[in-house]
């Protein structure tokens, strides 16, 4: 299939402000229409900004292009929270356990995680890399090790002291469990050992360069715990966040503020509690009644969302992201070890229908795997359009007409909505997709480990694009990747992050990608968050341009 020229998109900034003319007279017939004038003028202009804040932040290296609107009858940046409040977050997976560096799905727990724990570094709610525990990085000028120098003061939640020797231990834990825990093979694959050069200075050494090591460090799997702690961290964690962990049940984590956190005025209620209530609408419903104050809203909710937007006790709050909605193809498993089939099923797809009539319009379509910033080819987009007759052609020249191919799905949220839908448009090109249901903490690991053909989920992104890469090439990619997209994948991680080297060795990879799938990419995925309007910081919450479990550690909730 010929590539289109690549091009590129520029960032778009919608502003939106109003006004009424006003008078300048100054006679005493309208110094009173005047002053009931400037009265609703600045009325205007306060609701305005609450009903359309926005932003869009362009940033280089180790970056999205971020943006967030926020609507809600009151301001919540002006509000001040309670400090004796208790915040309760609806999210839709159940805490399994909660040792971090154990999980099986990478974004799945930041909810549960971030709360009671630090990483080295995070990455902030415009989606740059920003320090916690450590204060600084610097890679080595051979490239083969990585320096990170801690920030003084922080303690764990027993009392003792985060310093290089428990990070380092921390790091070299994470490097024994690689080879069990298949997310920190994927991370850590270029990792050699973790070593101490003072008390305040850790240096992690390489068996290859590694210039995603930054990006790496914020991983949820790699949070820091206290090495006291680690044989029974996924049933009594002990971290270095602003909560304490308190206890756990089958749906439900409640925490307490720590109140020697090194950074006090992150942890602005006294108690927070995340609740799990898979099913999506249940989690809306929960929120109208006030039984939680706020939660994520996925697309597929968008009548939902617009309820929430014209309801003055509420707020909405928008983040774009990298994450698409798509189906993962196993290329191991026939049919789908032919290009040909795998082609078939990105033209039988009618991504504008799915996103118009199922998900409200709110899911952008697209036929590639980087939807928008570094890796994005504009001209891509509409790679594969939805020809139906295309499709069948292609399985014919492949000698699989009336292909059948078994997938797996979570049947709540996203995955629940598009998969019937998907089965339906499949079908109308001669393609049989039998649905299997699965729990969300099982399906991609499911995956992942070459247990079904065909998952119909999200491509997660992550802190830096070359760390998506590294999800094609192995975790996300079941089959193995061909030479040519090794090749080309290799060059997107050896490039320095946020060069123009970089930014070309992405744009390769994507277009192969297109060219030669192996997956079905189907649209470009914002995240919506919907909370009370009582509560403060939702549109600053780190990791909220990534994942739609979000660390909510800096919420506050006003009387």
């Amino acid at each position: 299939m010929p590539l289109p020229t690549p091009g590129s998109r520029a960032p778009v900034t919608r502003d939106h402000s109003g006004s009424l003319l006003t008078s300048t007279r100054r006679s005493p017939a309208t110094k009173e229409r005047d002053t009931g004038v400037r009265k609703l003028n600045a009325l205007i202009r306060r609701r305005v900004a609450r009903r359309a804040r926005a932003a869009v932040v362009v940033v280089g290296a180790l970056t999205l292009a971020a943006c967030a609107g926020v609507t809600g009858e009151r301001d919540p940046g002006r509000l001040q929270p309670d400090p004796n409040a208790t915040i309760r977050w609806a999210i839709s997976v159940p805490p399994i356990q909660m040792d971090p560096m154990v999980a099986k799905a990478e974004l799945t727990h930041i909810t549960y995680d971030t709360l009671i724990f630090d990483g080295l570094t995070t990455v902030d709610s415009n989606g740059r890399i920003s320090p916690r525990l450590a204060a600084s990085w610097t890679e080595a000028p051979d490239r083969l090790s990585w320096t990170v120098t801690l920030r003084t003061g922080a303690v764990f939640h027993d009392g003792k002291p985060i310093d290089a020797r428990s990070v380092a231990a921390n790091l070299g834990r994470a490097l024994q469990l690689r080879d069990s825990t298949p997310v920190l093979a994927n991370k850590l694959s270029r990792w050699s050992r973790a070593e101490v050069v003072d008390d305040r200075t850790v240096r992690i050494v390489l068996d290859t360069p590694d210039a995603a090591v930054p990006a790496e460090l914020a991983s949820p799997n790699l949070l820091i715990g206290s090495p006291a702690a680690f044989g029974t961290m996924g049933t009594q964690p002990v971290g270095s966040g602003p909560y304490r962990f308190v206890s756990r049940t089958a749906d439900r984590v409640t925490y307490e503020r720590f109140d020697r956190y090194w950074d006090p005025g992150v942890a602005k209620a006294a108690r927070v509690e995340v609740l799990a209530i898979p099913d999506g609408a249940a989690r809306m419903n929960a929120l109208r009644a006030g039984q939680i104050d706020g939660t994520l809203a996925q697309v597929n909710l968008h009548a939902d969302i617009a309820s929430f937007r014209g309801d003055p006790t509420a707020q909405v709050v928008e983040k774009p992201t990298q994450n698409v909605a798509a189906m993962f193809l196993n290329t191991s498993r026939a049919p789908l070890d032919s290009v040909e089939v795998r082609r078939a099923l990105n033209y039988a797809v009618d991504r504008q229908s799915l996103s118009t009539s199922l998900l409200g319009g709110l899911c952008r379509p697209t036929s590639q795997p980087f939807p928008d910033g570094p890796g994005h080819v504009a001209d891509l987009d509409n790679a594969y359009t939805h020809d139906p007759a295309r499709a069948r052609q292609l399985l014919s020249v492949a000698g699989r007409d009336g292909a059948g191919i078994d997938a797996i799905f979570y049947q709540a949220g996203l995955s629940g909505a598009l998969a019937p839908a998907l089965q339906a448009q499949l079908a109308e090109a001669g393609i049989d997709l039998r649905l299997t249901a699965m729990n969300p903490n099982d399906s991609r690991p499911a995956f992942r480990s070459g247990g079904a053909p065909a998952l119909v989920e999200q491509i997660l992104p992550d802190a830096d694009p070359s760390l998506t890469v590294q999800s094609f090439l192995r975790l996300d990619n079941p089959g193995g990747p061909t030479s040519e997209m090794s090749a080309l994948g290799q060059a997107a991680l050896d490039a320095p992050i946020g060069t123009a080297q970089q930014e070309q060795a992405l744009r390769a990879f994507n277009s192969y990608l297109v060219a030669n799938p192996i997956g079905v990419p189907i649209c470009a995925i914002p995240n919506f968050f919907v909370a009370s309007s009582r509560i403060t910081g939702v549109a600053d919450m780190p990791w909220s341009t990534v994942s739609g479990n979000t660390d909510i550690r800096g919420l506050g909730k006003a009387s």
